[in-house]
C-alpha cells in the first residue's frame, strides 16, 4: 500500500513542475514495456467483425451482449427483417423489426462472399 502511495506521489510531483523550457515528463515503469510485455499484462485481444455475415456457429461463439448488438446491427444498419435475422442467427431478442431494406440486405450478404 505504501509503495503505491509513493509511486503516485512521485508521478504527481512532476506533473506541473516547470523547468526552464516547459513541463517535465515523469517516466513510469510502464513507459518502457515492450509490446510483448504489454500483451502479457493486458491479456489476449479478441477481434470481432460484426460488419460481416456470421455463421450460426460464429454467432453462438460471441458473448451475449455482442449477440444482441449484432442482431440490432442487422436490423438498423443492414435492413434485415425479423425472418432474415432469425435465419442468420436463430434469434431475434424480442426486437421490433420493420419491413426491412432488400438492397441493404443484399449488399450485406455480398460482403460475406468476398
Amino acid at each position: 500500500m505504501e509503495e503505491i502511495r509513493e509511486k503516485k506521489s512521485v508521478a504527481n510531483s512532476g506533473k506541473c513542475k516547470r523547468v526552464h523550457s516547459g513541463r517535465v515528463r515523469v517516466r513510469t515503469a510502464s513507459d518502457v514495456l515492450s509490446d510483448r510485455d504489454w500483451d502479457r499484462m493486458n491479456g489476449h485481444i479478441r477481434i470481432y467483425q460484426l460488419g460481416r455475415p456470421l455463421t450460426r456457429r460464429q454467432f453462438l461463439a460471441l458473448p451475449e451482449d455482442l449477440r444482441r448488438l449484432y442482431v440490432k446491427l442487422l436490423r438498423d444498419k443492414h435492413g434485415a427483417t425479423r425472418q432474415q435475422a432469425r435465419q442468420l442467427t436463430g434469434e431475434d431478442y424480442g426486437l421490433r423489426f420493420g419491413e426491412g431494406d432488400a438492397q441493404k440486405w443484399a449488399a450485406f450478404l455480398a460482403r460475406g462472399k468476398r
